[in-house]
């Protein structure tokens, strides 16, 4: 799997790339019928945080390639995300250390891949893998209530390697904003550890609750 996401650009001709959404040959990230039902995202500011960065609204196309992408698992999913990321990078700042939310080992094996780090891969920053860490048995967030998020990842990650990000500008990247939940219990870790800013960058928001609001 880390071969093929290496070489995912030269694949292409023996695996046409499709529309994220409805599985379609595609070049582009949708297709033009998913495309039209697509809404840009805006970037939100994250109470406890920086602000976050969201490519798309998750809902509709956007929300059935997520699922796609990690519940069919389909990696080719996360490969075409990462094509448009330098359609939404020159909207953002510069940022020195680029950090993947992390899966647990569990998780990471059933799945075989991490969508996050598959969409940092293209994110312009040093990308640093060896930083947060999410501890055994996390449980995951799906089906959980804003509260019950927020209490089960209040101890899910630590860190290591802090002179990697020690006064350095960090973007945090996912795959989904709800809550906030994830990215403000990461975020809080790295600025422990030493960060001097921290943002966060995700694939699709959600519908906010009072945690954040519109910037």
């Amino acid at each position: 799997m880390k071969i093929k996401s290496m070489f995912q650009d030269y694949l292409d001709p023996f695996m046409p790339p499709e529309c994220t959404a409805c599985g379609r040959i595609e070049q582009h990230t949708f297709c033009g019928i998913c495309r039209s039902a697509v809404i840009e995202g805006l970037s939100v500011q994250l109470e406890g945080f920086g602000i976050v960065h969201a490519a798309w609204e998750y809902g509709g196309p956007v929300r059935q390639a997520v699922q796609r992408m990690k519940y069919a698992p389909k990696v080719e999913v996360a490969w075409s995300f990462a094509r448009a990321m330098p359609d939404f990078v020159e909207k953002m700042g510069q940022y020195d250390v680029i950090v993947p939310i992390p899966l647990t080992a569990k998780r990471l094996l059933l799945r075989g891949f991490n969508p996050s780090l598959e969409i940092a891969r293209r994110m312009p920053g040093r990308l640093e893998t060896n930083i947060l860490y999410r501890k055994r048995g996390s449980q995951p967030q799906v089906g959980l209530t804003s509260n019950r998020r927020r209490q089960n990842v209040r101890d899910t990650f630590f860190t290591r390697n802090h002179a990697k990000i020690e006064g350095k500008r960090v973007l945090i990247v996912d795959d989904v904003l709800t809550t906030g939940a994830t990215l403000q219990t990461a975020g809080w870790k790295l600025r422990e550890a030493g960060a001097r800013h921290v943002d966060g960058f995700v694939l699709a928001r959600s519908v906010s609750d009072g945690s954040m609001h519109s910037v």
